[in-house]
């Protein structure tokens, strides 16, 4: 009996062992599955993202333009961020930075076409003239959605530009060493009120000067203030140096947190004269 006994034990220690490994190969291939197809579909948000931002700058006499957009770290969803650049006429450039809230294909759905729609306004009006209007936006109305629009008309000839903003962080300029937030006045998000008024601020521009615009993902950490973030940024800004596209490159690495978890746009203009 006892040695029966013994024999079962064994028997059944070494199939129960037989399953654990089993087990644990099935769950190191599930495993390996699951990152494979995290991999894919974080590779085809990302794709579907910078489809619908522009696949080209304008490229204008006297400035460096430059954009970049930047994922946040989890999740495979897209966001609402976006930028935009858009010549008006041979004396009138547009910079747009945009944020939808939310994420995922509705945040997309309306970014993409608050995008299109400021294309198209912004032929005919300025934007204290149109921002109202794009509280009508479908995809924005119908899901509920708000998104913050910062509208800088740059005058090509004056040297000055003109800063609209529909609940959206200020614009930095870079100049001599120094940083600035363009502080004017902020409207009410876009998607809030269809009657909202917004009024816009001029700034003179000197010579040589940087101009940023930036969506919250640069600035925002866990337990800081949005303040906190904007001092950052204006420090880190004025010790930089150097073309557009490596000012920009040191401001995301030195702003924009590790951990960060949100979703950073961010454009510019450089005057090289």
């Amino acid at each position: 009996m006892i040695v029966i006994l013994g024999l079962l034990l064994t028997g059944g220690a070494g199939f129960l062992t037989f399953r654990l490994i089993v087990g644990r190969r099935e769950a190191l291939g599930l495993a390996a599955d699951n990152n494979r197809l995290y991999a894919e579909q974080h590779g085809i948000a990302q794709s579907l993202q910078h489809a619908l931002l522009p696949e080209e700058l304008p490229q204008i006499d006297g400035l460096r333009l430059a954009a970049r957009y930047e994922a946040g770290a989890p999740g495979v969803d897209i966001g609402g961020d976006w930028y935009d650049l858009i010549r008006l006429d041979p004396g009138r450039l547009l910079l747009v930075i945009g944020d939808v809230s939310g994420r995922g294909i509705r945040a997309a759905t309306a970014m993409a076409s608050l995008r299109f729609a400021i294309e198209y306004a912004a032929q005919n009006d300025p934007p204290a003239v149109f921002l109202p209007k794009l509280s009508g936006v479908r995809a924005l109305r119908e899901n509920q959605l708000l998104a913050t629009v910062l509208c800088v008309v740059i005058d090509l000839d004056g040297r000055g530009v003109s800063v609209t903003s529909a609940g959206h962080l200020p614009p930095l300029l870079v100049h001599d060493g120094q940083s600035e937030l363009l502080q004017g006045e902020v409207g009410l998000p876009v998607g809030v009120d269809m009657n909202a008024t917004y009024k816009t601020t001029t700034f003179a521009i000197p010579q040589g000067a940087t101009l940023l615009g930036y969506t919250d993902g640069l600035v925002e950490r866990h337990h800081e203030t949005i303040d906190d973030g904007l001092d950052r940024l204006c420090r880190v800004a004025a010790e930089v140096n150097g073309e557009l596209e490596e000012m920009m490159t040191q401001i995301l690495e030195r702003v924009r947190g590790p951990e960060s978890v949100d979703d950073t746009a961010i454009a510019g203009i450089q005057w090289t004269r």
